[in-house]
């Protein structure tokens, strides 16, 4: 395992690659101002729940012991939605940290939102999110000022838009921001030629106006999300003095904290063969580096 904490001045890049990103940058941000976000906006509980055996976590608020106000984390599911068995660990470290902890559910009783054109679009994703923020902040609990995101491949890549200032003012101008934000498992960019069907395709999920602190956890051996991409995105903010942080973790798949997934194996739609390997030490790892992050930062 090894840690990337970059800081300013760091890395310099050249006038081709800076255009380079800037131009994949307009690109998606063109896209998201041309999407439509299809679906209604998800409905949250005024109330928590508690955190039980069977609990249904989709779109439940759950709260530390105490009065508050608390800090709170919305967690943000892979393309496949919430698995109980994946997803109630970070629930229970959320509250054992003292956070109020969201769980959100974007599919909308769609089972697989990975292979494009995805059910849920990606810009619905992402104000889903934005929508969660408004309402935690409404709550008498939660403290405002202090409420993060925590997301798992493509709510990695949500949660990395929601650092970007223009990126949140075309999805949902006006609204509030999210103090921090972590990211695992996740892409930072499509880059032309990912998407044989549409080679000339591009998107950045790491844009370069990214201004909240972010940090992303990848994978060595992880070819879904290739962490390759990530090593020019975070150093280019970093050049210019935003507070991110990446970590690679040597010898990890996608999804290394997906027990139910253990050993499963898939084609994804970039047509490549991808297997996952459930590993516990990273698993607790990144879940103790994810909390302290927003704790630093938050």
């Amino acid at each position: 395992m090894k840690t990337v904490i970059l800081a300013l001045g760091l890395i310099f890049f050249s006038d081709f690659a800076a255009a380079d990103e800037a131009g994949r940058d307009a690109f998606t941000l063109e896209i998201l101002k041309k999407s439509s976000l299809v679906q209604s906006d998800l409905r949250f509980p005024k109330e928590t729940s508690e955190l039980g055996i069977f609990s249904n976590l989709n779109n439940a608020i759950f709260k530390p012991t105490g009065d508050g106000p608390f800090p709170a984390v919305v967690l943000s599911h892979t393309c496949g939605g919430i698995k109980m068995a994946d997803v109630k660990p970070w629930v229970e470290e959320g509250l054992k940290q003292g956070y109020v902890v969201l769980v959100i559910d974007s599919m909308r009783g769609n089972k697989n939102n990975c292979f494009p054109p995805t059910p849920v679009p990606f810009v619905r994703r992402v104000k889903d999110m934005l929508d969660a923020l408004e309402h935690l902040s409404g709550m008498s609990l939660v403290d405002s000022q202090r409420i993060g995101a925590i997301g798992y491949s493509q709510g990695s890549m949500v949660n990395a838009s929601l650092s970007s200032k223009s990126a949140v003012e075309t999805i949902k101008p006006g609204s509030r921001r999210f103090a921090a934000a972590v990211g695992l498992y996740g892409a930072c960019n499509w880059p032309k030629g990912t998407n044989k069907a549409q080679p000339e395709f591009s998107f950045s999920y790491v844009m370069q106006d990214t201004d909240k602190p972010l940090l992303y956890m990848s994978g060595a051996d992880d070819n879904e999300t290739p962490a390759s991409a990530c090593e020019t995105e975070l150093p280019a903010l970093a050049a210019k003095g935003v507070p991110v942080q990446w970590h690679l973790y040597e010898h990890t798949t996608h999804c290394w904290d997906c027990k139910s997934l253990n050993g499963f194996s898939k084609t994804d739609f970039k047509g490549d063969h991808i297997v996952y390997r459930f590993d516990k030490e990273v698993t607790d790892d990144s879940m103790r580096r994810a909390f302290q992050f927003l704790k630093d930062h938050m």
